[in-house]
């Protein structure tokens, strides 16, 4: 069986320098920890930069 979710968050550090930022995925319901559920993801990625004109 598949199933596939869309998350979406909005991150706490607003600001816009380009860093890389990781993502961290856990599972919170117990019964699917149990089922040892294989969860993927992006490890990370690049905040934008503010627009200099």
């Amino acid at each position: 069986m598949r199933s596939q979710y869309l998350l979406a968050y909005e991150p706490a550090n607003q600001v816009l320098d380009g860093s890389y930022r990781k993502i961290e995925i856990q599972l919170t319901n117990s019964e699917l920890q149990k089922q040892k559920i294989k969860v993927t993801h992006r490890q990370g990625y690049f905040s934008k930069t503010a627009n200099k004109k």
